[in-house]
């Protein structure tokens, strides 16, 4: 399953502003299973494609299903332990999903102060499971 196109629009353009003083920036999404009756196993998140300088990055995390509000997209999410898996093997275990069931996923983007070449971003987040 790839989530690229839902996610196009999911961040604002990085600023002159940010770029020079560095910004942190996160956003919260669901995964669900639309499927009516089978469940989704043996579930696995991680960054499959990742388009950056070296100024700019995303690292991601999940949370139980209903997720916590943040004041602003500046302020963390509590107890959201963020990593950086670029492969399958890495990849974020997320529980097994009922049918309609769904579970949170946290992206934080990173963009380092100081980048004088100003930051760009694309990434594809992937998750892979089974069906029973």
């Amino acid at each position: 399953m790839c989530i690229r196109d839902s996610l196009n629009n999911l961040w604002d353009d990085i600023s002159g502003d940010e770029t020079e003083a560095g910004d942190v920036e996160y956003r919260g999404i669901y995964i669900m299973n639309t499927n009516d009756s089978d469940s989704f196993l043996n579930i696995k998140l991680w960054i499959s494609e990742e388009i950056a300088d070296a100024q700019t990055k995303v690292d991601i995390g999940i949370e139980a299903p209903v997720m916590q509000s943040i004041a602003n997209e500046s302020t963390a999410p509590s107890g959201i332990t963020f990593s950086h898996p670029v492969s399958e093997s890495e990849g974020i275990d997320i529980p097994d999903l009922g049918a309609s069931e769904y579970y949170g996923i946290w992206i934080r983007r990173t963009v380092t102060a100081g980048d004088s070449h100003g930051s760009s971003l694309g990434y594809t987040l992937s998750v892979k499971g089974e069906t029973l």
